[in-house]
């Protein structure tokens, strides 16, 4: 899928929330969701998860494009280390 944004919606990136209110706008237009996947449950600050996990429904499914999306359940954005 490629999408054309909006000048604007060509914003600098600087937070999850700028993120969510792009995706959200794109994913409110006419395009569909054709499958969703759970990868992973995890603890407050990890997942157990690698790649081939992360794009194993998406080969198979023979998907042209896929979108990630993670949350950070304990509010902190910064990476756990």
């Amino acid at each position: 899928m490629n999408v054309r944004l909006s000048q604007e919606q060509r914003i600098k990136l600087l937070n999850s929330d700028a993120v969510y209110s792009i995706m959200q706008q794109i994913l409110l237009r006419e395009n569909k969701i054709l499958f969703i996947e759970l990868i992973g449950l995890g603890q407050g600050n990890r997942v157990n998860t690698n790649p081939p996990d992360v794009f194993r429904m998406g080969i198979y499914k023979l998907a042209v494009s896929m979108i990630l999306v993670h949350n950070h359940p304990s509010g902190h954005l910064m990476p756990s280390g």
